[in-house]
């Protein structure tokens, strides 16, 4: 019979449907209708620029701009099993764009890690047969339109056809323009990539099979300087992101800082949009890294964040910022990298964090262990030793071994 057919926005029901998903025949009460209803008011993404401005999506403000993203990819030439690479810079447009190429059908190739250029840009690509790029020509950090521009720069149209002699297979460019970095007066004839999707003004869902590919996230070897790619199924997705929410003890009130990127951890930020989380970004990158660090703790406390995703820096500057606090201050959890990290860090952060989550990097097998804030286990997050990495069968969403599955195919060694 074959793996079951089901909406590609099944495995992000929450999105798409709320708290009542009529695919299961859920009986409809008014407890249940008020509870929808609320929950397409609640705010998806909070996003705070480099001008501290603040940004925010509700569900179904969400919903609308990912559907007509998905039939604005579609009527372009995007199909059904072809790889679009997203290398926009963590941003609404990102997020958006990312459910976007799911929700048509298509693979998405998280792009935000390649940061090289020349072969070593092209050759990720070219091993996933990537056939759709996005960039954002305004972000003048991005390597991907530093790649494309001196081939489409003299051309105005959002959407190119492309003609790379370094990849033939390559069939589409899209100018997605992030907001935040438009300037308004150079670019009134410009429209940027929200523009594009409401002037579409369509709305698409592709029907997929559960065993169909979803995700391919890249992670960059720093020592080797080349990019691993893994290949995630729809349901594989799915269940990376509730065995995520079972791990984080998610519920549907928790307000999330997410400080990493999709490919930092396989299904980790997917995990707070579909599971209908808010999910608190800034997308501070184009300023000194103190205020990077002064202005992300500003942001966690006025938007009272209950849980952060933070590098190992995060954390550390986490202990000067807990002297600043109230007495009644908010207890959130923290989940982060393995690293090493002082015990009197571990003593600092103890009073405002309810437990930190370590989370080894490796891209073939890893282990996540839960790390309750007690005398014995400050050694251990000191010592970077949050359990072993000797079961190679283990994936880094694992729980203390329990329910352990084979890590998904590597496509780029």
């Amino acid at each position: 019979m074959g793996p079951p057919k089901v909406s590609s926005a099944i495995a992000f029901e929450k999105i798409m449907t709320g708290p009542i998903c009529p695919v299961f025949g859920n009986l409809v009460t008014p407890k249940k209708k008020s509870a929808h209803r609320r929950f397409w008011r609640l705010e998806a993404l909070v996003f705070y620029d480099d001008e501290d401005k603040r940004f925010s999506m509700t569900s179904e403000e969400l919903r609308r701009m990912v559907e007509g993203c998905a039939s604005l990819l579609r009527c372009n030439g995007v199909r059904k099993g072809d790889v679009v690479c997203n290398t926009l810079n963590i941003s609404p447009e990102r997020d958006v764009v990312n459910f976007g190429v799911i929700f048509c059908g298509a693979i998405l190739m998280d792009g935000l890690d390649i940061i090289d250029d020349g072969q070593r840009f092209w050759a990720p690509l070219i091993k996933a047969n990537v056939k759709h790029l996005i960039v954002d020509p305004n972000d003048d950090s991005s390597v991907a339109w530093k790649m494309v521009a001196h081939d489409v720069e003299n051309s105005y149209a959002d959407i190119e056809r492309a003609t790379f002699k370094e990849m033939p297979g390559l069939e589409k460019v899209f100018r997605f323009r992030m907001q935040h970095l438009m300037n308004i007066p150079e670019d009134q004839k410009n429209k940027s990539c929200f523009d594009l999707i409401k002037d579409h003004g369509s709305s698409f869902v592709e029907i997929v099979n559960s065993s169909d590919p979803a995700v391919i996230f890249v992670r960059r070897t720093t020592s080797e300087r080349i990019y691993k790619l893994i290949l995630r199924t729809h349901l594989a997705t799915v269940q990376l992101s509730q065995r995520a929410q079972e791990m984080l003890k998610l519920n549907k009130d928790d307000v999330v800082f997410c400080d990493l990127p999709v490919s930092w951890m396989h299904g980790i930020s997917l995990t707070y949009i579909t599971n209908g989380h808010t999910m608190v970004k800034s997308t501070l990158h184009n300023c000194p890294a103190q205020r990077v660090v002064r202005d992300t703790w500003s942001v966690i406390e006025q938007e009272q964040c209950t849980m952060a995703s933070l590098e190992p820096p995060m954390i550390v500057m986490l202990a000067s910022h807990c002297e600043d606090l109230p007495e009644d201050h908010w207890i959130m959890r923290a989940i982060t990298t393995s690293g090493h990290v002082k015990p009197s860090v571990m003593d600092a952060i103890g009073p405002v964090t309810e437990s930190v989550i370590v989370c080894y990097s490796v891209i073939e097998a890893g282990l996540v262990s839960r790390l309750v804030v007690t005398e014995a286990s400050k050694i251990r997050f000191a010592e970077g030793c949050v359990g072993e990495l000797v079961d190679p069968l283990r994936t880094r969403l694992d729980i203390k071994g329990a329910g352990a599955v084979l890590p998904s195919k590597v496509l780029l060694e």
